[in-house]
């Protein structure tokens, strides 16, 4: 299975419909986000732009109105799901296990690599794309949607492909 990796579009709507066209693009069967969707209209842009894949969503520390955003979601009847503890998301797919954690908590982070339960650990937060691998866990951070990095607009927007047949990701800057 292809898994889109997106994280921190802090409502930047111009280079979401970007990476969403090249999501599409490459085929994916299902996207997590890592957070900091922000306002609520983000939602609404997502289904207006008609993205059908499903997408599997924490919450960052970024958020604003969360109620407003589900809301939403259930208004627009999207294939857009968070789980019940919100913060973080724990799935196996294709016999990899995989946690969905924001990454504002350094130690958090940590924790998770160090408890050898996963095989991939997508986070975002720091809005650096960055793959790597931690033990036996591969750790991506497909970097930011937004392309706002240390107090700057950059051109530096990405998002990351992760395949489980073979354990591999790879960053798409665009």
């Amino acid at each position: 299975m292809k898994i889109g990796i997106i994280s921190d579009i802090h409502d930047n709507l111009v280079n979401l419909r970007k990476a969403l066209k090249k999501i599409e693009d490459e085929k994916i069967d299902k996207v997590f986000f890592c957070g900091d969707l922000v306002s609520p209209f983000v939602i609404d842009f997502i289904a207006e732009e008609n993205f059908l894949i499903p997408i599997e969503a924490i919450l960052g520390n970024n958020e604003g109105d969360i109620p407003m955003i589900l809301g939403r979601i259930e208004k627009h009847d999207l294939n857009f799901t968070y789980p019940k503890d919100m913060k973080f998301l724990e799935e196996e797919i294709d016999g990899k296990k995989i946690a969905v954690y924001h990454g504002d908590d350094p130690k958090k982070i940590q924790d998770l690599i160090s408890s050898g339960k996963y095989d991939l650990l997508c986070t975002g937060h720091n809005h650096h794309p960055k793959i790597e691998i931690v033990g036996a866990t591969l750790l991506v951070n497909p970097g930011t949607i937004s392309g706002y990095q240390e107090g700057k607009i950059t051109n530096e927007r990405s998002f990351a492909v992760y395949n489980t047949k073979d354990n591999q990701a790879k960053i798409f800057h665009f």
